[in-house]
């Protein structure tokens, strides 16, 4: 992936289906999930576990993609 393109991806709106190029990219080891694992809390709208990265140690990473509701200011939420 070239540099400029990676900037514009990073820099755009978010785009699961974009992100998942930079992801396979990056980990030779990538699962998406055919249906996002929900998750419901007050914050969230939509969203949950989208899939799993399997690192070279048997580790694992889950990958998570989330909407939070309107009123969350994600600054403040850290």
């Amino acid at each position: 992936m070239e540099k400029s393109e990676l900037k514009n991806i990073l820099s755009s709106v978010f785009d699961f289906e974009q992100w998942k190029n930079i992801l396979i990219e990056m980990f030779p080891r990538v699962e998406f999930f055919t249906r996002v694992n929900q998750v419901s809390h007050d914050l969230i709208k939509n969203g949950g576990q989208a899939g799993m990265i399997r690192l070279d140690d048997d580790r694992s990473l889950a990958i998570y993609t989330f909407e939070v509701n309107d009123n969350v200011l994600i600054g403040r939420k850290m």
